[in-house]
């Protein structure tokens, strides 16, 4: 059988300023509504209209600049081959 690509990933690191809250959970991920949608954009090479998302803000001290900033990760799925700034 042919050989398909897999799907890459766009990340974003972020550094902002303010403490992160307590109650913030360490990993959100924002599913699509359409996965059916998602998976036939990104075989075919282009940008899904509304990409699974996930977000990272670690409570880890090692992990954040300092304590009056956060650290924040965000990651989307993209086909392969691309830069991500479509």
């Amino acid at each position: 059988p042919a050989r398909r690509d897999g799907a890459s990933r766009t990340t974003v690191l972020l550094a902002l300023r303010g403490a992160r809250p307590e109650d913030t959970p360490h990993r959100t991920v924002v599913h699509t509504r359409d996965r059916a949608a998602e998976l036939d954009a990104l075989s075919g090479g282009g940008l899904p209209s509304e990409p699974t998302v996930t977000v990272l803000r670690p409570d880890d001290p090692a992990l954040v600049p300092d304590v009056g900033h956060e650290a924040v990760t965000v990651t989307a799925v993209t086909p392969p081959g691309t830069d991500g700034a479509e």
